[in-house]
């Protein structure tokens, strides 16, 4: 799997599927990361799968989980490229490569727009969820749909 997630950052569009990757913005202590990995790690009560032990508290789970997550990791400037291919070559409607998921650690909040899936009913009941869209959350420095949209 690591080897289909580093051919995904050379080119994101590559192996991108809607409804099966879902493009996060995640927070933690202030420092703020893209990341496009499958809908289903989002669904936290079940992170044992991941190996990431239930008995744990939610705040190691949390840790974990972060690492786990690493190899999805992509950089803003990729999802800038992303999107303005997308717009301008009309490969599929734009939407979809904007963000469907909000994680803030630190706060605990978590919010989507992704509606296949009721994510926002599978955290942990110390997070505060709600289904909307949530690029307003998102700070205006890492919009990269709205420079794309701009530079044109």
């Amino acid at each position: 799997m690591a080897k289909f997630y580093h051919d995904m950052k050379k080119n994101i569009l590559k192996n991108f599927k809607y409804g099966y990757h879902l493009i996060s913005f995640v927070v933690t202590d202030n420092i703020t990361e893209w990341y496009i990995l499958p809908a289903d790690y989002w669904i936290m009560k079940s992170w044992s799968q991941y190996d990431i032990p239930w008995q744990l508290s939610i705040e190691e789970q949390c840790e974990l989980f972060l690492e786990v997550i690493q190899e999805f990791k992509v950089c803003e400037e990729d999802l800038k490229n992303a999107y303005w291919q997308v717009k301008e070559e009309q490969l599929f409607d734009e939407i979809l490569i904007k963000p469907f998921v909000y994680a803030d650690f630190t706060n605990k909040v978590f919010s989507t727009f992704f509606g296949e899936w009721d994510l926002e009913l599978s955290l942990h009941s110390t997070w505060k969820t709600r289904k909307f869209e949530l690029t307003k959350l998102i700070p205006e420095e890492n919009r990269y749909w709205k420079e794309s949209e701009e530079s044109n």
